[in-house]
């Protein structure tokens, strides 16, 4: 599936690397989240085997079976779509394991050295109850603070957890699985050790939980500099895998959001992406990318639109007979170049009207620019017999303008990144003619139609005009918000509460971009840049 397809379903997506994840896993190893060290025995209880999970070495039993190894959870997309490997690398320690059947069977100990086990399986996006923390998962006391402040201010939260419930916990990835010299046979014994790990997870807590994704509802507190327009609100959350088998590390887990003021919900699955969000030369931790619908049609274009149509159709309607024009999903065309804007197209007969607008979207080092030019057109031609004579006259003239949005990465006071928007307006070009016989000349009411519509060229479409009509767009209020430029910036800060990573750090964002359809990026890293 093409990337962009994803969001005729959904409106937004945050790409996380599986180097980032398994940075992480290696964080919760080393706060001790994760046990660093794996002590299981196999002992005997009545006529049956069964394995326990022992503190140290010191409590293995003799003569038992054992695996007790130092290790280093990792995980690997090694495809895209649902799954994911979950592999348990043991870096070093000891192993004993039973070769031989009966009497002739004996106790044979090895050296571990970067032995593996691998297994695949379903992630599963749970709705996180604070009653969970601790019991059906693991956190450590930073995340455990997080989310209860999040459910204390009305948020839910989904958790994106390794399903180990439903898996077959026999079945190992033979890729990501490796016993050294103790061979098949110690995968086979190695393979028993792990499905009992794996259901003793389940029971005591499970610590690989890879994310959480904070959504919102009507009972959310927000702060205000976190306030975002509801186009912007996650309500739901899933998920896809993709693997990039040039580059593994930079292969990812994509959260794929649902927003309150767009799709509104989950619905289906969405898919598998057909390339990587995150480009060969990023060095970033994730990237969030929004939906045109969402964020730059949402809150420039589309107001744009409507107030350009509204505030020159309001000058012209009472001497050009024609209608307002298209609305904007009728009026708008995507192709290659960007987008572009057709409000109406009447270039012939006596009532003329033409207002288009072309936009290019156009990245910079630290920025974006919104280019739009637009052409208006307007004509008028009055071709009356009037008893003693005819009475021929027109007038009609061009404005050809562009107005350029500037969304910018700067810092705020406490030295964080944030988006600040900007803009300005020229007025490119402008012509007007008219003419008129001397039978016009002698109807007043000729002449007033014709210096209305000059007088429109002239003042009601001039400089001043374009600079109000953005400056009023800027100026748009968006409850519990302010304008459009405090927008922007609040979307900087919600970034940091979107996703929350295992170990407790929060993304900030580095350098926006965008593309020609107008989705609009964000890089993200958990390294705050101050």
């Amino acid at each position: 599936m093409k990337n962009t397809f994803i969001f005729n379903q959904f409106d937004m997506v945050v790409s996380m690397t599986q180097q980032t994840i398994n940075d992480q896993l290696t964080h919760l190893l080393r706060t001790g989240t994760i046990k660093s060290t794996f002590i299981l025995a196999q002992v005997i209880e009545g006529n049956n085997y069964v394995y326990k999970i022992l503190d140290n070495a010191s409590q293995i039993p003799p003569n038992s079976a054992y695996i007790n190894a130092n290790i280093l959870p990792q995980v690997n997309i090694s495809n895209s779509g649902l799954d994911i490997t979950f592999i348990i690398n043991m870096l070093s320690g000891t192993a004993a394991f039973w070769f031989g059947n009966g009497p002739m069977a004996r106790l044979t100990e090895f050296t571990i050295d970067n032995w593996s086990y691998g297994i695949d399986v379903n992630m599963d996006i749970y709705k996180l109850e604070q009653d969970d923390i601790g019991k059906k998962i693991v956190v450590p006391p930073l995340v455990e603070n997080q989310l209860k402040n999040f459910t204390d201010k009305m948020f839910s939260v989904n958790s994106l957890l390794m399903d180990f419930e439903s898996v077959d916990l026999i079945q190992f990835n033979p890729t990501h699985t490796s016993a050294g010299k103790a061979g098949d046979i110690g995968i086979e014994q190695m393979v028993l050790f792990m499905q009992f790990y794996l259901k003793w997870l389940i029971a005591s807590g499970n610590p690989y939980v890879l994310g959480y994704a904070i959504n919102q509802n009507d009972e959310t507190q927000v702060p205000q500099n976190e306030e975002v327009p509801d186009s912007l609100k996650p309500v739901g959350t899933t998920y896809s895998m993709y693997c990039d088998a040039e580059k593994p590390e930079k292969s990812n887990l994509n959260f794929v959001l649902a927003t309150k003021g767009g799709f509104g919900h989950i619905s289906g699955s969405p898919g598998t992406f057909d390339t990587n969000w995150i480009g060969d030369n990023e060095d970033i931790n994730a990237k969030m990318i929004i939906s045109h619908n969402d964020l730059v049609e949402a809150l420039i274009l589309k107001p744009l639109y409507q107030s350009l149509q509204d505030n020159v159709y309001s000058q012209i309607k009472d001497n050009i007979s024609v209608s307002a024009g298209n609305t904007y999903d009728a009026g708008k065309k995507v192709d290659a170049t960007g987008i572009s804007y057709v409000i109406s197209d009447i270039s012939t007969g006596d009532d003329q009207y033409v207002n288009k607008m072309n936009v290019t979207l156009n990245n910079k080092e630290t920025s974006v620019d919104i280019t739009v030019k637009g052409h208006i057109q307007l004509y008028k031609e009055v071709d009356k017999n009037m008893g003693v004579c005819t009475a021929k006259a027109h007038a009609g003239g061009t404005v050809d303008w562009t107005g350029t949005f500037t969304i910018e990465c700067t810092k705020d006071e406490m030295g964080n990144p944030t988006l600040k928007l900007t803009q300005c307006t020229t007025i490119d070009n402008a012509t007007q003619s008219s003419d008129k016989n001397t039978c016009a000349t002698a109807f007043e009411w000729i002449g007033k139609i014709l210096g209305t519509i000059l007088d429109v060229l002239t003042l009601g479409l001039d400089q001043n005009f374009f600079s109000k009509l953005f400056d009023d767009l800027m100026d748009l209020k968006i409850p519990k918000i302010g304008n459009i430029g405090n927008a922007f910036v609040n979307i900087s800060n919600s970034a940091r509460t979107t996703i929350l990573l295992p170990g407790g750090q929060v993304f900030f964002f580095k350098t926006p971009s965008i593309d020609t359809e107008g989705n609009f990026y964000l890089q993200l890293t958990y390294k705050s840049e101050n």
